[in-house]
């Protein structure tokens, strides 16, 4: 509650756009995305609302050009019935159950991190009033895959698919540590799928790809690619 206002303020960036320009003229079929801060569906869709949570298991709009891989942090789920509601919704009832607690401290600045979670004292969280899922009461989370848990099966499997049709995998910004990741790059490799990295440094792909592009800015390379590919 304390720390999404400032969390869900973050913008895209030069990448995000870039992406989005190659997606809309069909250089780019599909975007696959590590990321849970929902800003490729910000660039491509205009954001996360209501109309927009029929999400199944790709936690996107239906059009199916964006999967994001480990979920969305401006989507909630209820854990025991499944319902899915907004995170902008939450936060409102969050704010009215709790109007002292968050008028107290939503100001104090110094307790953000940089990944987006608030350090609030532990009396605060002792004294926060929650709030239960509107359909049967249950306890409610994050839309993400969190540590421990697994990317849906679904996903996976239309993730998988969508590699092994493809003429190419770019592997942009990520070391690729996280196996949910990495086993796209050994799908694509088994395929014959040629892989493209571009990130700054090692990788755990290194010696699979067909193209490395080792840089410290991602973005002047999809800035790159759009100037060399989209029409002027």
């Amino acid at each position: 509650m304390l720390g999404y206002r400032t969390m869900s303020g973050a913008s895209c960036n030069a990448t995000h756009m870039g992406l989005c320009a190659l997606e809309r003229a069909g250089v780019v079929q599909h975007i696959l995305t590590q990321n849970v801060d929902g800003l490729h569906h910000l660039a491509t869709h205009g954001g996360v609302g209501e109309a927009g949570l029929a999400a199944s298991p790709k936690y996107t709009t239906s059009d199916a050009r964006l999967i994001e891989l480990h979920g969305n942090i401006h989507l909630v789920i209820c854990m025991l019935c499944k319902h899915i509601l907004s995170r902008e919704h939450l936060q409102q009832e969050l704010i009215a159950h709790n109007k002292e607690l968050y008028a107290h401290y939503q100001a104090d600045e110094s307790r953000m991190q940089p990944d987006g979670d608030y350090v609030a004292p532990p009396d605060v969280v002792e004294a926060m009033r929650l709030v239960y899922c509107p359909c049967c009461g249950g306890h409610l989370k994050p839309h993400v895959v969190l540590f421990g848990e697994n990317v849906p099966t679904a996903t996976v499997t239309v993730s998988m698919d969508l590699v092994r049709q493809s003429s190419c995998l770019l592997c942009l910004g990520t070391s690729l540590q996280v196996y949910s990741a990495y086993r796209y790059v050994l799908a694509a490799k088994e395929k014959g799928v040629p892989v493209v990295i571009v990130n700054s440094g090692r990788t755990r792909a290194d010696g699979e790809e067909s193209l490395k592009i080792d840089t410290a800015s991602v973005a002047q390379v999809v800035d790159e690619a759009t100037r060399e590919l989209l029409p002027r």
